[in-house]
């Protein structure tokens, strides 16, 4: 069992792997950020532009929560 914060690194290497991804924002913001995917962190804000990053590294089904949203 792997934690996002044991290595996010890792974490992005296996979405080629992944065919559907279920996690929250800012897991999904911990994961780009840390693999500096996104140059302006600020974007990282936009739903729509995490899950445009998330599917261009394999999943082809991205869903992401938003607590209470």
């Amino acid at each position: 069992q792997h934690n996002i914060k044991d290595d996010p690194k890792l974490i992005l290497e296996w979405l080629s792997e992944v065919d559907m991804l279920f996690l929250n924002k800012d897991e999904a913001i911990e994961i780009l950020l840390a693999n500096q995917v996104e140059k302006q962190p600020e974007k990282l804000q936009d739903e729509v532009n995490l899950l445009r990053l998330l599917r261009e590294h394999g999943p082809m089904v991205v869903a992401l929560t938003d607590g209470k949203r």
